[in-house]
């Protein structure tokens, strides 16, 4: 998970919440435990862990996200007891196969995790800003290692890639596989226009970029772009370059700035090799969520799962943001490490 900002939520949405979701449904339960969400045949899933898990999927990417209204704020509490049953259910399943999950792989993936924080404080940190207990982010992971041995043991074997497959989703996704003309070249800045030509000069004759960073009052940055990502303007003051060919030299903002022309790689498609295994892994990614909801729907029945009434609740269209997400209805394959795994500097 990537730290984000903590989400402040309103107080009075998440209290309402909180108080109508602490009454749990029966379902053939006479008592639920205090706190309690859910239950999956008798496995108790607590508030803490719902809120962990929310936290954990919907932080907002800045600090200046407007907080989710009370609407929006119960579907995402929904869809967290949603992938919290649907892990105690595997883990269940998992467990009376006889599958302990080895210690050491859990302490394995807690260190590669803390590796991203060269301060140990810092690791602590993420989780006393979001609130969050150091030991149900722990189980939580312990979780989803298993999730992952499961998908691994029991789904993927059954999946099963044919060449003609391959072909057609080749075929009909071709430009998936083309990489576009990539320009590399220097960017030259600096203060000074005669800083920026000396420079510029100096790198064309030499080429040795490094150098002439040194030498001259001017910043040198190497770069490599596809050529329809770059500005117009930049586009048009590369264009007509050869390699080691230097543009007019130009105000830019308060700077002068220049290029130099290192190669132009044209278009290009991709090896057979890194095609197949690209095809592959999207096939076999989407066989797998068909798998998964197979297996899931299928074992529904077999467990006794007893849900918050307030999970329930119509959520309305209207709101910004809000969808309807039925619990467990609409099942999502696990993501194993995506939603518990903090990175300081990862995407999500």
């Amino acid at each position: 998970m990537i730290y984000y900002e903590k989400c402040r939520v309103p107080a009075l949405p998440a209290l309402l919440f909180l108080f109508a979701v602490l009454s749990l449904a029966g379902c053939g339960d006479n008592e639920a435990s205090p706190g309690s969400v859910a239950t999956v045949n008798g496995e108790v899933i607590f508030f803490q862990e719902v809120e962990a898990r929310r936290i954990s999927t919907f932080s907002p990417r800045t600090p200046e996200a407007e907080a989710p209204g009370e609407e929006e704020l119960q579907r995402q509490y929904r869809y967290a007891v949603s992938r919290l049953v649907e892990e105690r259910i595997i883990c269940q399943f998992m467990k009376k196969k006889g599958f302990e999950l080895d210690p050491a792989q859990l302490e394995e993936r807690e260190a590669r995790i803390r590796e991203d924080y060269p301060d140990g404080g810092a690791f602590a940190g993420v989780f006393l800003e979001e609130g969050i207990s150091q030991e149900i982010w722990r189980d939580g992971l312990r979780r989803q290692l298993t999730v992952e041995h499961f998908i691994n043991s029991e789904l993927r074997p059954e999946i099963a890639i044919s060449s003609e497959e391959v072909e057609k989703y080749y075929r009909e996704n071709i430009k998936d596989f083309v990489i576009s003309e990539q320009w590399h070249f220097l960017q030259i800045t600096g203060l000074d226009r005669r800083e920026v030509e000396n420079a510029q000069q100096d790198v064309m004759k030499n080429k040795n970029a490094s150098a002439a960073q040194k030498e001259f009052l001017v910043s040198i940055h190497d770069i490599s772009m596809a050529r329809d990502l770059l500005p117009e303007d930049m586009q048009k003051a590369l264009e007509q370059l050869e390699a080691w060919q230097g543009s007019e030299i130009v105000q830019y903002e308060d700077q002068f700035r220049s290029f130099v022309l290192l190669e132009k790689i044209p278009e290009r498609q991709l090896d057979a090799a890194t095609i197949t295994a690209r095809v592959e892994r999207v096939l076999t990614e989407k066989k797998l969520k068909g798998i998964y909801a197979e297996w899931l729907n299928k074992n529904l029945s077999k467990n006794k799962i007893s849900l918050a009434p307030a999970l329930f609740r119509p959520v309305s269209q209207s709101a910004p943001g809000a969808t309807p997400f039925p619990v467990l209805k609409t099942p999502s394959l696990p993501d194993p490490m995506l939603d518990f795994e903090p990175s300081a500097n990862g995407a999500p």
